[in-house]
């Protein structure tokens, strides 16, 4: 999922930005080859006067922005100023039937050191690749189990106060074989947030790293 608007630039001018909401959450979305004779980043330069945004790539859940990194390198290559900064998670939508990663997650407690507790939420080590990550090598998919990033529980409760979607430009891509989030509640996003562009691949939910060619065409 991508929004453009106005970011601030390291000396304070506005920079115009585009955000990519990352596949690799227990929210959203994938990438498709069939952009290619209308590439979303024409389409992003049409919508800003030419001017080639900076890309802002936002991970989700179980991840960090190293996830991020083939995007990157093509994003890049092409001339954009890209940022991968880090990400907290923010709740599902109740309206659609569970995915198949809601039977693979484990939770933590964890105590800080004031005292305050908390639980972490990870997945299952033996069942990343066919919950999270099937259309990855199994040795691949294990190195991300071993390094995933947990959320904390209070994710899945807690409500955001703004969403850029609201005032900025959106596209959506959808991974039809994706068992983090049912496909359905990713349409319903994209419908939701008035998306200019939605496109389906077939991918599982990491799209960002088993196609990140596509990813960078879509984006």
């Amino acid at each position: 999922m991508t929004t453009s608007g106005i970011l601030k630039s390291g000396k304070g001018r506005p920079a115009l930005g585009v955000a990519v909401l990352s596949a690799l959450t227990v929210v959203p979305a994938h990438a498709a080859g069939d952009l290619g004779r209308a590439t979303a980043a024409g389409d992003l330069g049409r919508a800003t006067g030419g001017q080639k945004p900076t890309v802002v790539l936002v991970h989700g859940a179980f991840a960090d922005g190293s996830s991020w990194n083939g995007v990157v390198q093509r994003l890049q290559h092409d001339g954009y100023r890209v940022i991968a900064p880090p990400n907290s998670f923010a709740g599902l939508s109740g309206k659609f039937p569970p995915a198949p990663l809601t039977t693979a997650l484990k939770q933590v407690p964890f105590r800080n050191g004031d005292g305050t507790t908390g639980t972490d939420v990870h997945i299952q080590a033996d069942k990343l690749h066919a919950t999270f990550a099937q259309d990855l090598p199994q040795q691949q998919a294990s190195v991300m189990a071993s390094t995933q990033r947990p959320i904390a529980q209070s994710g899945f409760t807690d409500k955001l106060t703004a969403a850029a979607w609201r005032d900025k430009p959106v596209c959506v891509l959808v991974g039809r074989q994706d068992r983090a989030i049912n496909p359905s509640l990713e349409r319903y996003e994209a419908k939701r947030a008035h998306a200019r562009k939605t496109v389906e691949i077939n991918s599982s939910h990491v799209s960002l790293v088993s196609h990140p060619r596509r990813s960078r065409t879509s984006s």
